[in-house]
């Protein structure tokens, strides 16, 4: 063993190293202390010998001195910094050492060689420095300050413990009030006094900043400081109410120490924790060993407060966790909640895993009181790293799954990152699904793919539902070398083989004679020479103001101010515009104060980085634009500048050219781009004034996009109004507008191309197939990503086009599929969506049911905008495929009200055209998926197993069955099935369910909101679509001459299709006659002879209609209007719940303890509750404030006279479920 040694005035270190074999042992630390360990294994000696030898070269030369063996005494040798107790709490079985080595005994241990943090020393140094939680509004956490010299503490410190002592009330006693003045004098002192024992815990009772213990380290030594702070934890300041006199301020004091707590983790006991840890060795020894013997009188409130400021004390640390591990649980009791901060001082495995145990256990059971402990854990992730090292895993693990604030699992999720272990790996694949962590981790196993690989694979053979695994593993093992898959097969061995033939694509071969488009990509073209017209300017006139584009908010008048009426005179403007001055922000409802000439000249010259950030609701810039008018479109301008998210709502309000280079940038914007792209479509002639000179001066610096979106309007059909247009203009202009127009779409291109994300990995990528034979090379795959990214969503490039001409569909739906896995992988950003409308330009079925399941919980994973975009993105994907089915379904359930109010007004867009209404467009959009009837009719569809078609049938109770080609039937796919083949069966099963539950939901609300169709409609939909026939054979149904009136016959449908009437007569359907599901109100009297009939043929319903309860309103009830019988009564929460997930009851955006249900007929119902929403999950029941009827949009109670029959039966049944 070779030994160094550095001295210098605050610093003694050692550092010696060693060599056994291809073993090398590192040992450093402060001389006198146990140091640390770390051992390094090499292929063979002579590497590690080399490694040796550089590493002592380094050294030398950073000052240490080599010191012999003969001169390494007894006396340098480590030690332990305290004696052991003499009956110590804990005895492991085996030594714990000081090294990053875990103990064999533990289940998750590592080989030393396989452990290792991957961080610099500045990165380590940068992680390590002390934070501590600053507790003034907003809460955040802040580096700890420099330590100051004794005068400046004392400056710094005397005027906050003389406020202290202004505003704090001692106790009433002799000694204190004497104590409290002598401490008051001292404080008026300028130079530093000498403080005694009492007075010292006093200030640092009082104060919380690091000066306190600054100034007594200085002025009275280690010992008393420490001993002074142990004083002060008997002492605390507590807000009070006193009779008579009302809050006061005391100071309090308690014959027990205080348990340490989250909050006293600041700065005052952080800079005590330092200065210990800047005490020389022998110093530090002969201070703890004095207070070791005192330990185990100390209480245990002050034993755990001594371990956070001795954090280097691993065997108090050990004592006291023991013993608070055993003690039974008390949640939010001081010292139940000190113990939790024990956790990050922790070395020991096996204690590590009892607070894992007690973490899980406290989730179910008090995870109240695991909040402060998740927020003071925050600070002091990287330093429980440091410490615990491999052991720290699983403990980061737990705090990423249980932690109850962000900050803690976003910290504990980098730091579980820096480990390189196998273990760590494992426990990344796990996380794979957490919200918080998936990005990081999928980050950091594509970072290591030879490792990540072999325990991708064992963990799937474990586990074969880890969609995320799954899908992480695939663009792995593509990205490997024919070498490196065989060296990993070989690591993985026979039973992970089969995953390498599922993940890997056959070899395929790449085309010899690529098309044009990909060996030479139009930005290797020789640009076109756009014009330069830089005197051409954007017209201002015509222009006008146009009301129609804006829909006002609920309970909003449009008025022209926003909350009072501005002065009639100008007489208190220069006070005004003076106070204006002073103001760090300005809000806007400030200019209701100044006259209409003021208000409109500070709205368009005022600097847009002075108004308030927080005014985030449109609806104030859109009654500034009412009350402006054309003359403030400068200001609303300047105000898009900073506040792009708010003032779209007030432009495109504007039909004047001088908005359409602002609304051409809001069509990149995500939330901003439909209503551009409806405005540009509402006024093509504006838009063409405002675009072509866009296109032609160089100044604007937006003549490609310009360009586009004059051929996407022409492409819609506006070609009269860009002629018109043309013939206002000079000839110049007219001739280099249509030479513009007449050039390739291709070449239309920025001055400049965009860079491809780090993300972007085309060998992770399967390469789409050509058309006419074989497939793109890996390098012609850039060119996919470069059109994907010099597309938008409302201006596509050409390129686009270009590529779905030349490459298979289905091809370039699986390439779009793994980019947007990449993408997603990545973290998901917004910034980056070009690679998620990769599955708008070359998606199908295949892609809605992978990621559709997805989208639908994204708001609650935070990434509520992603999945705002994944709706656009069906509304894209248009009416061919189960797009819009899917967005319909949507609309009408959800778990997330933002979700569902976006699918309502993307399904109102797709059927403003439509002439029967959404749940006509609906009805017309019911995906086949396959489907068709058997002759027995029954369902049926077609699926490949390894090479075999098999049918699948459904059979009773909604299940499944295979049919081979000669007849046998299989309840689940053969065993020799590939996974992908599994995968695709599994989302169809999926995606059936989810269609059926939907259609089922659809027509309930039809029979209880009265829909009928007629006949025409009714054959085409339901008795030629094979899911809606099947479903439509369990039901009786009715045809009407009125739609208001009762049904003439009822009629279950059968084969052929046709209709039989209950005395099982055919029946005829009359071109006018209107069909619909009946209520069982107006199936009486013949109910009772359906519900035989259909008993008779053994039909089951797969819909509640013959079983259904039904309700009769009395006359008394009549004339109400409202229902009294539960007005004023108690009713379960859960039931309540229970009525917004399963019976159609919405709780409205921004109301407040309000339930409503559409009644279908115009009408709406509306419980009035005592407690808000979100408050119906923490109380058992609520008070029933009224249940009323009213029509839709309007707020006068209606009289239950004015319900249908059918409305009131069902609403009194929704009631009956409250009560009964």
């Amino acid at each position: 063993m070779i030994r160094l040694e550095f001295k210098a005035a605050n610093s003694e270190k050692f550092w010696q190293i060693s060599r056994e074999n291809c073993q090398v042992l590192i040992e450093w630390g402060r001389i006198g202390s146990a140091g640390q360990k770390q051992i390094k294994v090499f292929a063979d000696p002579k590497e590690a010998e080399k490694f040796l030898q550089s590493q002592l070269k380094s050294k030398e030369k950073k000052g240490y001195l080599r010191v012999s063996e003969s001169q390494v005494i007894e006396s340098d040798l480590p030690e332990k910094t305290i004696p052991p107790l003499k009956q110590p709490l804990h005895k492991p079985k085996q030594k714990i050492q000081s090294t990053p080595v875990l103990t064999e005994s533990h289940p998750n241990s590592s080989p030393a060689s396989e452990f290792k943090l991957s961080w610099t020393p500045s990165q380590r140094a940068k992680k390590l420095e002390f934070r501590h939680l600053n507790f003034s509004y907003p809460l955040k956490i802040v580096p700890l300050k420099a330590p100051t010299d004794l005068t400046q503490a004392w400056k710094k410190l005397a005027p906050e413990i003389d406020k202290q002592l202004q505003i704090c009330v001692p106790p009433q006693t002799e000694a204190w009030q004497a104590l409290a003045s002598s401490l008051r004098r001292k404080t008026q002192e300028v130079n530093p006094p000498q403080p005694s024992f009492e007075e010292a815990a006093v200030m640092l009772a009082l104060s919380q900043r690091r000066e306190s213990v600054d100034f007594l380290w200085q002025q009275m030594g280690p010992e008393t400081t420490v001993r002074a702070w142990m004083r002060s934890r008997s002492l605390k300041i507590e807000a009070r109410f006193v009779a008579n006199v009302g809050y006061q301020t005391l100071l309090l004091e308690s014959s027990e120490p205080f348990a340490f707590q989250t909050w006293d983790l600041n700065e005052k006991n952080l800079a005590l924790r330092l200065h210990l840890d800047s005490l020389k060795p022998q110093d530090y020894l002969q201070l703890t060993s004095e207070m070791n013997a005192e330990w185990k009188q100390f209480p245990p409130a002050l034993q755990g407060a001594l371990c956070q400021i001795f954090w280097q004390q691993r065997e108090w640390i050990e004592a006291c966790s023991e013993a608070w591990l055993k003690q039974p649980d008390q949640p939010l009791q001081p010292l139940w909640e000190a113990g939790w901060l024990l956790w990050p001082l922790v070395q020991e495995p096996l204690l590590l895993a009892q607070f894992n145990q007690k973490l899980a256990k406290q989730k179910k059971e008090a995870a109240q009181g695991l909040e402060s402990f998740s927020q003071a854990l925050e600070p002091w992730v990287f330093h429980f790293l440091d410490r615990a090292q491999a052991n720290a895993i699983e403990s980061l693990k737990a705090w990423i799954l249980i932690g109850k604030k962000a900050g803690l699992r976003k910290a504990a999720a980098e730091a579980l990152c820096l480990i390189e272990s196998p273990h760590a790996l494992r426990v990344l694949i796990e996380l794979l699904k957490n919200k918080d962590a998936a990005k990081l981790a999928h980050a950091r196993l594509s970072s290591q793919p030879l490792q990540a690989i072999p325990e991708l694979i064992s963990v799937l053979e474990k586990k074969h539902s880890l969609s995320e695994a799954e899908r992480l593993l695939t663009p792995l093992l593509r990205a490997c070398t024919e070498a490196e898959i065989q060296s990993l097969k070989e690591k993985v061995g026979a039973s992970g083989g089969a995953w390498f033939e599922q993940s890997l694509p056959a070899p395929e071969r790449t085309s010899d004679t690529l098309p044009a488009f990909f060996t030479t990509p139009p930005w290797k073209k020789t640009p076109f020479k756009w014009p330069s017209l830089t005197q051409l300017r954007i017209p201002e006139t015509p222009a006008r103001m146009d009301w129609s584009a804006y829909t006002p908010e609920p309970h909003r008048e449009l008025s022209p101010y926003l909350y009072d009426p501005p002065p009639l005179s100008n007489r208190r403007d220069p006070e005004m515009l003076e106070r204006f001055a002073g103001f760090e922000r300005v809000m806007l409802h400030h200019l209701d104060w100044l006259s209409e000439p003021a208000a409109l000249d500070f709205w368009n010259h005022q600097d847009p980085q002075r108004w308030n950030a927080h005014e985030k609701d449109s609806w104030q810039v859109v009654h500034l634009s009412r009350r402006f008018g054309l003359a403030g479109l400068p200001g609303l301008l300047r105000y898009l500048e900073r506040f792009p998210q708010t003032g779209y709502s007030a432009l495109v309000c504007y039909d004047s050219p001088l908005a359409v280079p602002a609304l051409l940038k809001g069509l990149v914007l995500p939330a901003q781009r439909q209503i551009c792209r409806r405005w540009f479509l509402s006024h093509p002639a504006t838009a063409f004034r405002g675009l072509i000179p866009l296109s032609l001066n160089p100044d604007f610096k937006l003549q490609p996009e310009a360009l586009r979106a004059m051929h996407w309007l022409i492409q819609a059909g506006f070609c009269a109004d860009f002629e018109t247009c043309l013939k206002t203009e000079s000839s110049e202009v007219e001739t280099e507008i249509k030479a513009l127009i007449a050039q390739d779409p291709l070449q239309i291109l920025p001055a400049h191309l965009p860079r491809l994300p780090a993300f972007w990995k085309p060998e992770r990528l399967p390469r789409p197939q050509l058309k006419s034979g074989g497939t793109l090379p890996l390098e012609a795959l850039e060119t996919l990503a470069l059109s994907l990214k010099l597309s938008d969503p409302c201006l596509p490039y050409a390129g686009l086009a270009e590529v779905s001409r030349l490459c298979t569909p289905a091809s370039l739906e699986d390439f779009a599929l793994n980019l947007f896995e990449l993408w997603l992988g990545a973290g998901g950003s917004l910034k980056e969506e070009w690679a998620f409308w990769a599955l708008a330009a070359w998606g199908n079925e295949k892609a809605i049911r992978c990621w559709v399941p997805r989208l639908e919980k994204w708001p609650g994973e935070r990434a509520a905008p992603r999945a705002m975009v994944g709706l656009e993105i069906l509304y894209a994907l248009g009416p061919e495929t189960s797009a819009w089915s899917e967005l319909h379904r949507l609309s009408l359930k959800t778990k997330f009200p933002s979700l569902l109010e976006k699918a309502r007004e993307w399904v109102k867009i797709m059927a403003a055209t439509d002439p029967q209404g959404p749940e006509g467009l609906a009805d017309r959009l019911v995906p086949v998926l396959g489907l068709e009837l058997t002759q027995s009719e029954t369902l049926s569809s077609q699926h490949v197993f390894n090479g075999n078609v098999y049918q699948a049938i459904e059979a009773p109770q909604a299940q499944w069955q295979l049919q081979d080609s000669s007849g046998k039937c299989l309840t689940k796919p053969p065993a020799e099935a590939a996974k992908s083949e599994l995968k695709t069966w599994s989302e169809w099963l999926k995606s059936f369910q989810k269609q059926k539950a939907h259609q089922l939901l659809r027509l309930e609300q039809a029979m209880t909101q009265g829909r009928r169709w007629d006949f025409a409609f009714f054959e085409q939909v339901f008795l030629k679509h094979p899911l809606l026939f099947s479903l439509a054979k369990s039901w009786v149904w009715g045809m009407w001459e009125d739609p208001e009136a009762r049904p003439v016959t009822l009629f279950r449908v059968v084969h052929g299709p046709s209709g039989l009437t209950c005395d099982r007569q055919p029946i005829a359907f009359p071109p006018k006659a209107w069909i619909g599901l009946p209520h069982p109100l107006e199936m009486l009297p013949q109910l009772q002879s359906w519900q035989s009939e259909f008993n008779k043929l053994e039909i089951e319903q797969t819909l509640a209609q013959l079983n259904r309860s039904y309700y009769f309103c009395t006359p008394q009830m009549l004339e109400m209007d409202e229902f009294s019988d539960l007005k004023g009564r108690k009713v379960a929460s859960a039931r309540l719940l229970k009525l917004i997930s399963s019976k159609g009851w919405e709780a409205p955006k921004d109301s407040e303890g309000l339930l409503v249900k559409n009644l279908g007929r115009g009408l709406e119902a509306e419980i009035t509750l005592e407690y808000l929403i979100w408050a119906l999950k923490e109380y058992p029941e609520t008070e029933v404030i009224q249940v009323r009827v009213h029509k839709a949009g309007e707020f006068q109670n209606l009289k239950l006279s004015a319900l249908h029959p059918v409305s009131y039966s069902e609403l009194r049944r929704d009631l009956e479920s409250l009560i009964s």
